[in-house]
């Protein structure tokens, strides 16, 4: 019967990314049921080594591997963050609050970029062309 471990060992053989099919036929099991593909890859996904892209599975990160650690139970708890994904995360708010620092109140180009629309434009001379 086949693990996670295989299907991890399957997704990085494939350039991190198979579909169900591949998955199936790689391991040789069913694709659907208690111990299938699809039962396996939803493990993975919960425990965020995989997620869906389109038709494909995605391995999330390259490096990543069944152990003991990743057991239910143990690691990272639901609603922390792993320690890469903090320093990607606290980047990120620094980056965005360096960028709204250099942010200035919108000029006065959109009242002027409105303003031929509310000129009235009247026709001159009354006589006939």
């Amino acid at each position: 019967m086949a693990e996670e471990g295989d299907v991890v060992g399957l997704l990085r053989e494939r350039r991190g990314q198979a579909t169900l099919d591949e998955v199936s036929e790689g391991l040789a099991i069913p694709k659907y049921g208690a111990g299938s593909a699809y039962a396996l890859l939803q493990s993975l996904r919960s425990k965020n080594l995989v997620d869906r892209k389109g038709e494909n599975w995605v391995l999330l990160t390259p490096e990543a591997s069944i152990s003991r650690e990743t057991a239910p139970g143990k690691g990272v708890e639901r609603g922390e963050l792993a320690p890469g994904v903090e320093q990607v995360v606290r980047a990120m708010a620094k980056t965005l609050a360096e960028a709204m620092m250099g942010v200035r109140e919108p000029a006065d180009e959109w009242e002027m970029a409105t303003k031929p629309m509310k000129t009235e434009i009247k026709k001159e001379g009354g006589g006939k062309a």
